[in-house]
C-alpha cells in the first residue's frame, strides 16, 4: 500500500484512533530484550505526524540494534528503562538530563555517548535484578501517560463509539479534569514506573484534605493544590473545623485514576494498578437518604410557595410531582421526550429508556421500564401538558431544564418550607415510594419493574437476575394497582404558570451543540 507521503514504514501501525510505533527486534537480541517486537504509542492520530515520529524513532532503534556489540547491551538497557519521547532523545536520570535534535547527527551521536556513560554508571551503582519484570516500551512519565490516555478516550473508534463512560462530552470533560487533579498532586514529571501503591496513598492523603469546590472558591483561585492542602492541615492543627471532600467524591476521583492505570496495565506499561482496592474496607461518610413523613409531604406540595415558586417553569412543578407518583430517578424524568409518554393496552404510561442518539442515559439495564401513570397525575393535567408540548413541536418534555438546575432549585425551595432535616432532598421522594411498597408488601419483582431496580438479593441466590432474564418486565396492567398505592391524600394545587419557562437562561441554546441535540433537531423536522 502506498501513501502520498511515500511508502508507510513497516514500523507504523494503528490501534483505534492512535498510531503506534512497531519495531522488530533482531534475533540475536530477542533473548536479551525479552521480546521479539517493540511497540509504543506515538500519541497522535495524524498520519503525517505519526509518519514523521515513526521514521525518526526507527533511526534511533536501528542505531541501537546495529551498534558495536560491546555497547549494544547498554543501548538495550536504555531502551528498556527509559524509551524515546517524540522525535528527540530526552532522558533524565538522577538529575542528569540528556536531549538531542533528531535531525542533527552530531547531537544524536553525542547524546548516545553520554547516555552510554550514564547507563554504565547506573549498572555499576545499582544493577537491575535479573528477575525484574520487563515492561513494554511506552510513556516514561505520568504526563506522557495522561496525554496518551486522554487523546485515546476523546476520540471515537472506527465504529464511531467512545470508550465506556466517555460517551458524553460532559463526562469526558469531568474525567479529564479529574486526571488533571492527579497530575497536579503527583507532579507531571513523576516517573511512571516509580508510581507505586505508596505513591497512590500519598496522593489520596492530599485529596482527602482538600475542601469541597476548591476549584470554584474565589479565595483559593490561583492557589496550588499543595498550598491549599497545607492551609487545610494548618487550620486543622489549630483545632479549627474544616470541610473536606465526601467519600463519594473521593471514590469518583479514584475510579477515574484507576481507569488510567488499567489502560497502562493493558498496554504493559506498568506491572500493576496501584489504585486497585485502595478504598476497600473504608466506610462511606455520605448522609443516607431518608423518606419524607406525611407532614413533610404536605409542607412541600400543599404550601402556597409551591405554586408561587413553580410558576416560572413547568419543570419545577411537574418533576417533583412525577417523582412522588412514580419513584423514578431525577435524571430519568428530566431527560424524557414527549414520545416517551404513550398508551399501552389502554393505560397511559411513561417509557423510561436510554438512547445515545438523544442523549438519554440510565443507571443500568434494569432501569429500562414502562411505568403506568398514576391517576392523580392525570387529574392534575399531566397528559394535557404533554399534549400541549407536542402541539408546540417540542421533542423534550422539559425543554432547557437539566437535573442539576432543578435539583439545586428544589434544595432552596425545601428551606422555604421550614424542613431542615439532614438526608432529605429530591432523591428522598424515591425512598418514600420504596417505603410505601415495603409497608404494603408489594412483590419485589413488581416494585423493581416500577422503580427500575435490577433485582433483589433473594433473586440472585436463585440465579443471575432470574426474573429479568426470563419473561421480561411485568406488564403495565399488572402494575397499575401497585402504582395507585402512592395516594398520599395531598391537596395539590394546579399548575398556573406558562407552558414555556420564563426564568432567565431557561433554554440551553447557548451551550455547545452535542450529537444528541443534532438528532433531536432531525426528530423535529421529521
Amino acid at each position: 500500500m502506498r501513501h502520498k507521503l511515500g511508502r508507510i514504514p513497516a514500523h507504523l501501525m494503528r490501534r483505534g484512533s492512535i498510531y503506534y510505533f512497531r519495531q522488530r527486534v533482531p534475533t540475536p537480541l530477542i533473548e536479551v530484550l525479552g521480546k521479539s517486537e517493540i511497540r509504543h504509542s506515538l500519541g497522535t492520530g495524524n498520519v503525517r505526524e505519526a509518519y514523521r515520529l515513526a521514521s525518526a524513532l526507527a533511526v534511533h532503534y536501528d542505531s541501537a540494534f546495529h551498534s558495536d556489540p560491546s555497547t549494544a547491551m547498554i543501548d538495550i538497557e536504555r531502551i528498556k528503562r527509559y524509551g524515546l519521547q517524540g522525535m528527540g532523545l530526552k532522558i533524565e536520570w538522577n538529575g542528569v538530563k540528556i536531549e538531542s535534535d533528531p535531525n542533527n547527527a552530531a547531537e544524536r551521536a553525542a547524546a548516545l555517548e553520554a547516555l552510554k556513560i550514564v547507563a554504565a554508571q547506573q549498572a555499576t551503582a545499582a544493577p537491575t535484578p535479573s528477575n525484574a519484570p520487563t515492561m513494554a516500551h511506552g510513556p516514561v512519565t505520568l504526563q506522557a501517560l495522561l496525554s496518551d490516555y486522554i487523546e485515546s478516550r476523546n476520540k471515537p473508534n472506527k465504529l464511531g463509539k467512545y470508550a465506556k463512560g466517555w460517551e458524553l462530552d460532559s463526562r469526558r470533560k469531568e474525567k479529564t479534569a479529574a486526571l488533571g487533579v492527579l497530575a497536579s498532586i503527583a507532579g507531571n514529571d513523576a516517573p511512571l514506573q516509580s508510581f507505586t501503591r505508596k505513591s497512590a496513598e500519598q496522593v489520596l492523603d492530599t485529596l482527602r484534605i482538600l475542601p469541597p469546590g476548591w476549584t470554584r472558591t474565589p479565595a483559593l483561585r490561583g492557589m496550588s493544590i499543595e498550598k491549599i492542602a497545607e492551609q487545610q492541615m494548618a487550620a486543622r492543627a489549630k483545632g479549627e473545623a474544616i470541610k473536606t471532600l465526601s467519600s463519594m467524591t473521593i471514590s469518583s476521583y479514584v475510579s477515574v485514576w484507576s481507569g488510567l492505570f488499567s489502560y497502562a496495565l493493558e498496554n504493559d506499561w506498568v506491572s500493576k494498578n496501584p489504585w486497585t482496592g485502595i478504598l476497600s474496607g473504608e466506610e462511606k461518610t455520605t448522609i443516607p437518604k431518608s423518606p419524607y413523613t406525611t407532614d413533610e409531604l404536605k409542607a412541600v406540595f400543599e404550601g402556597p410557595d409551591f405554586s408561587a415558586m413553580t410558576a416560572d417553569d413547568p419543570g419545577k412543578y411537574w418533576i417533583p410531582t412525577m417523582l412522588l407518583y412514580t419513584g423514578a430517578r431525577l435524571n430519568e424524568v428530566t431527560q424524557l421526550l414527549t414520545s416517551d409518554v404513550k398508551e399501552i393496552e389502554g393505560i397511559p404510561c411513561i417509557h423510561i429508556i436510554d438512547d445515545p442518539e438523544t442523549g438519554k442515559r440510565l443507571k443500568n439495564k434494569g432501569s429500562r421500564r414502562i411505568v403506568p401513570i398514576h391517576s392523580q397525575l392525570v387529574s392534575l393535567g399531566f397528559l394535557d401538558y404533554v399534549e400541549a408540548r407536542r402541539r408546540q413541536g417540542d421533542v423534550r418534555l422539559f425543554p432547557g431544564l437539566d437535573k442539576k438546575y432543578v435539583g439545586n432549585w428544589y434544595g432552596k425551595y425545601l428551606k422555604t418550607t421550614g424542613i431542615k432535616r439532614r438526608g432529605l432532598d429530591m432523591h428522598s421522594l424515591r425512598h418514600t415510594v420504596v417505603q410505601v411498597f415495603k409497608v404494603n408488601e408489594v412483590p419485589e419483582t413488581h416494585a423493581a419493574s416500577i422503580c427500575g431496580h435490577t433485582g433483589s438479593a433473594t433473586d440472585k441466590k436463585e440465579g443471575p437476575d432470574t426474573y429479568a432474564m426470563y419473561g421480561g418486565q411485568v406488564p403495565p396492567p399488572s402494575l397499575v394497582k401497585y402504582v395507585e398505592l402512592l395516594g398520599w391524600n395531598l391537596q395539590h394545587p394546579q399548575f398556573n404558570g406558562r407552558l414555556d419557562a420564563t426564568r432567565p437562561g431557561a433554554r440551553l441554546s447557548s451551550r455547545k451543540p452535542q450529537k444528541h441535540k443534532q438528532t433531536i433537531d432531525k426528530i423535529k423536522k421529521a
